[in-house]
């Protein structure tokens, strides 16, 4: 328990960095970087790189409607499936435990 400790921060650190915080993924990786659209795409698998990407491409919109930019569809199939993942999971996992809890 006391290696995780130690290995979280790093964890968290990456995943941090790989969810495109600090920056857009569909420029960086595809635009700049030149990589194929295939490593955005699995980049965009991420559930916090999805949100954060959908929320900036929807802000963009809608303060700067010029720059005239829309979540690609890989974003609204990730948030779409991540949403539907956390409501079916959560239902799941509250149904189980019920007998646990709220019956006292």
């Amino acid at each position: 328990m006391r290696d995780l400790n130690q290995l979280l921060p790093f964890i968290t650190r990456t995943w941090l960095y790989a969810s495109g915080v600090f920056f857009s993924i569909q420029d960086k990786v595809v635009g700049s970087a030149h990589l194929p659209q295939w490593v955005a795409d699995v980049m965009y698998l991420n559930p916090a790189a999805s949100f954060i990407e959908w929320m900036r491409e929807i802000l963009i919109a809608t303060y700067r409607p010029e720059f005239g930019h829309h979540p690609p569809p890989m974003v609204w199939m990730s948030c779409v499936f991540w949403a539907v993942f956390a409501l079916g999971f959560g239902f799941w996992y509250f149904w189980r435990s019920e007998e646990r809890y709220g019956r006292g």
